[in-house]
């Protein structure tokens, strides 16, 4: 029996992948484009233009926009900021490697509870 647990509990986090390396063009509802990367994995994802922005899909606006850092109830997050990313313009925030990394730790640790 433990030797049956073991294996569902392998096969089941063999599953995660890293997210495709390769350069993707995304598309806005206006029909504009941008080429970015898509960076993260189950637990945290974005995407990540020539520039470096951080951008993440809004479903409500059906547009990719750039990312911010909110921080609600002690929970912190990365969300769609409302300011359509095109590849062109530089993002006005500022997300650090370092806060995706703890939101990513965090968002890892908080799925195996």
């Amino acid at each position: 029996m433990k030797k049956l647990i073991l294996v569902v509990v392998a096969v089941t986090l063999s599953f995660g992948v890293p997210a495709f390396h390769g350069e993707v063009v995304f598309k806005n509802s206006d029909g504009s484009t941008f080429k970015g990367h898509i960076k993260g994995d189950e637990y945290l994802n974005w995407v990540e233009d020539k520039q470096k922005n951080i951008i993440k899909y809004n479903a409500k606006s059906k547009d990719y926009e750039f990312a911010k850092v909110l921080k609600e109830n002690e929970v912190v997050k990365l969300v769609p900021s409302h300011i359509k990313a095109d590849g062109v313009i530089k993002s006005p925030f500022k997300v650090e490697k370092s806060k995706l990394k703890k939101m990513w730790k965090k968002n890892k640790k908080e799925s195996f509870r």
